[in-house]
């Protein structure tokens, strides 16, 4: 049912591009601001500080004031969907579920009575989800104090 609903959305999409008037690429002509080799990477945010642990984690750290005294915490795992065979289906997306119901620091519910006695709440502040290709946590964690960012990074 999922590859039909699929095969019909693409259909749709496909149905819709091919639809579009027949108009005029509005493409400036002056080409001079084009850098000359486009498969050079883009520049790297200057205000980006990026490094990488002893054990292989790469962290990047940006500051943003908005929202304010807030701090957006991710953690992006290489692997999703894509690397499940047939019988393992939706195993990656339970795991990022159930990350949620406990670890070896907060056993049970005290991992989300934690959160939400900081003011957290699922959707807005506690999220994650599994693509083909990544698992992403979100935490946006109070910076009210030292022990609640420790706290967070301690949740991720």
């Amino acid at each position: 049912m999922k590859q039909v609903f699929l095969c019909f959305l693409t259909l749709i999409v496909f149905n819709l591009a091919c639809t579009v008037p027949d108009k005029k690429l509005n493409i400036p002509e002056d080409t001079s601001a084009l850098p000359d080799d486009l498969n050079q990477p883009l520049p790297f945010d200057n205000e980006i500080i990026k490094d990488t642990l002893d054990n292989g984690l790469v962290y990047i750290i940006r500051k943003n004031n908005k929202p304010e005294n807030r701090a957006e915490l991710r953690l992006a795992i290489n692997a999703g969907s894509i690397l499940e065979n047939d019988l393992q289906q939706g195993l990656a997306h339970f795991c990022e579920h159930m990350a949620f119901n406990g670890t070896k620091n907060f056993r049970k519910n005290e991992l989300v009575d934690y959160l939400e006695s900081i003011g957290m709440r699922f959707g807005p502040d506690i999220n994650a989800y599994t693509s083909f290709d990544e698992t992403i946590y979100m935490l946006q964690v109070p910076t009210d104090t030292v022990e609640i960012i420790k706290k967070a990074f301690q949740v991720l």
